[in-house]
């Protein structure tokens, strides 16, 4: 499968264009402040090239629109580690951060393996929503309640939202969350999750005392529970 792609960059030679040779790339986009209509992008992937002008604020801004409306995959090619911006870049709700050190056919196989997955669960969400009665939109990053209302979400909560959706009637752990969510497997980050539960509840709960489908398995994560309202 062919995955379209646009590419954010601020000078002619840079590598994403050779990176992304085997994408069909919609857009090589040279601006310090993109031009991009972010309503109305059909892509994939956006990958983010962090060089000069291009810094972490100027990604942080652009991350914070993204995540509000497009809901194919974030990348950002950075120019060295720095915990603080990996953290930042994460945080914001990017999917993946790569090094422009690395090979080109590297920094593809992880794009690729990263899309892969995504589409699996894109392909796989509607089927498996039909056994809850909250029913995704991967469209708009939005989940839809069993009186019909339409509820936007964080990129965070929607992936957290999916993966229980993925796992219906059985238990995610933190670990497994941690991984899926934000790469990260370190037990004393689950407060991450529960934080994110908590967001995640309150908009989709009637009553969060009585949480009727995010259930809590006590020391170990959390739990989709399938729920049909009465006729």
């Amino acid at each position: 499968m062919t995955y379209k792609s646009v590419a954010i960059t601020d000078r002619e030679d840079s590598r994403l264009k050779d990176i992304l040779s085997s994408f069909d790339l919609l857009d090589l986009n040279f601006a310090t402040e993109t031009s991009l209509d972010i309503l109305n992008i059909d892509a994939d992937l956006i990958i983010i090239e962090e060089i000069k002008t291009i810094n972490s604020i100027n990604i942080i801004n652009l991350l914070f629109e993204l995540r509000k409306n497009f809901s194919g995959l974030i990348w950002v090619l950075s120019a060295k580690y720095e915990e603080k911006n990996e953290i930042l870049y994460y945080k914001m709700g990017v999917d993946g951060i790569s090094y422009s050190d690395r090979p080109s056919e590297l920094i593809q196989l992880q794009l690729t393996n990263a899309l892969n997955r995504n589409f699996k669960k894109k392909a796989n969400s509607s089927t498996i929503s039909k056994s809850s009665s909250l029913k995704l939109n991967p469209i708009n990053s939005s989940v839809h309640k069993e009186n019909g209302e339409e509820i936007s979400l964080t990129r965070s909560e929607y992936n957290v939202l999916n993966l229980l959706m993925e796992n219906l009637n059985n238990t995610v752990t933190y670990e497994e969350m941690l991984g899926v969510i934000w790469n990260d497997d370190k037990r004393s980050n689950k407060y991450k999750i529960s934080n994110l539960i908590f967001h995640l509840r309150s908009k989709v709960e009637s009553d969060l005392k009585k949480p009727k489908y995010i259930k809590t398995v006590r020391s170990r994560g959390y739990m989709l529970k399938t729920f049909k309202a009465h006729n």
